[in-house]
């Protein structure tokens, strides 16, 4: 054997002690040269691959691909030591603007002009009883209910114009609420429209489910004149016009499932059945209660002023009109409804401040007072 073999006999020796294993075969690696090709060439072509293969490639689990979760530095896109410090607004991402300016011109048209007809009655709460008769006979009564499939930016924004300003037409005809300047009726009105809306779509619910108007799962809502019906656990949610998240992420931030407020209480309204009075009290007395806690003072001595009067237009009501004097099982069961109904509310606010903090949303509003907790 000549000098040249040796060498390369030796060089396959000492890979094969150094790796215990038969990386290597000597006698090929030994094999003469190909015309035109250096030994390292012809190592790098065909011994190194096999070498890898076997070193890497034998057992079967290792070659299929694992998808690796992004870490929540990837996912929010900051790093570690500042994931849960609050960002400096100079430097986050452009959002875009949600104009409410024409929402609140028409709002403050509507509490300007005062309610559209003069309605007489005993009391505050008797007249909003009758105003929310009107608002329910505004529907057009032989339509169908209309079933919605797709709930994206224009169903989500429409619906909030809708409700703010069926908030607005109906505290237009509490004379109390009437006797504030337009200033605090209208901050009154940013604070307290969802509270409105809450309580107005539970009660619309509920008497779909009665009347049998729409299939058992779905539940029945108020949007302008027309009532309109729709399957939470089955609807198409878009949230990527106000949000870089997917629909499963956003779940934690907005519950649109069995687990709605909605689902929860419209069984407890079906049971109550209130009436337009008992429903008005509720109302206010939910608005109320929000408002003087959201803005204390001043604000809060004005709001327990009001629900005072309405708890003696309540007594009187019971007493006169129903000719009740032992109400306490009802009003039970309505108090208890606007409990569960606040407390959804603190869930709301506990999760808005998170999404604050992790900067979830990619719009803001010109008025974030309206959409403060909903």
């Amino acid at each position: 054997m000549e000098n040249g073999e040796k060498t390369k006999c030796l060089v396959a020796a000492r890979l094969h002690r150094h790796h215990r294993r038969r990386a290597v075969n000597c006698c090929a690696l030994c094999a003469p040269n190909r015309p035109g090709e250096s030994i390292s060439e012809q190592w790098h072509v065909e011994r190194v691959p096999r070498f890898i293969d076997f070193q890497f490639d034998r057992d079967p689990i290792s070659t299929k691909e694992v998808v690796v979760p992004k870490s929540m530095e990837t996912f929010l896109g900051r790093p570690h030591c500042v994931i849960f410090v609050v960002p400096d607004r100079k430097v986050l991402v452009k959002k875009d603007l949600i104009d409410c300016s024409d929402l609140m011109e028409k709002a403050n048209k509507i509490l300007s002009e005062g309610c559209e007809t003069p309605l007489h009655a005993k009391s505050s709460l008797l007249k909003l009883a009758q105003a929310l008769q009107n608002i329910d006979l505004a529907h057009t009564p032989t339509a169908p209910v209309k079933v919605v499939t797709k709930y994206g930016k224009e169903e989500v924004l429409s619906f909030f114009e809708m409700d703010f300003l069926k908030a607005t037409t109906w505290f237009s005809y509490y004379e109390e609420f009437a006797e504030l300047n337009i200033e605090e009726r209208l901050d009154l009105m940013q604070a307290i429209w969802h509270v409105f809306a809450r309580l107005y779509k539970l009660s619309t619910a509920a008497m779909g489910k009665r009347r049998q108007m729409c299939e058992e799962q779905m539940l029945m809502i108020s949007h302008d004149t027309e009532y309109t019906a729709m399957d939470l656990t089955k609807i198409e949610f878009d949230y990527s016009w106000c949000t870089k998240y997917s629909n499963e992420q956003m779940q934690h931030f907005i519950d649109n499932t069995s687990n709605s407020f909605l689902y929860k209480l419209v069984d407890y309204m079906v049971d109550l059945k209130p009436s337009d009075a008992e429903l008005s009290f509720m109302i206010c007395q939910a608005c109320l209660q929000y408002a003087g806690q959201r803005f204390q003072g001043k604000m809060m001595e004005i709001c327990e002023k009001f629900q005072m009067k309405l708890a003696n237009d309540l007594h009187d009501f019971y007493v006169d009109e129903w000719r009740m004097p032992n109400y306490s099982g009802r009003l039970s069961l309505m108090l208890r409804i606007n409990n569960k109904i606040k407390e959804d509310i603190w869930k709301c606010r506990k999760k808005q401040e998170i999404a604050d903090i992790f900067d979830v949303y990619c719009i803001e509003y010109s008025h974030p007072e309206i959409f403060r907790d909903i």
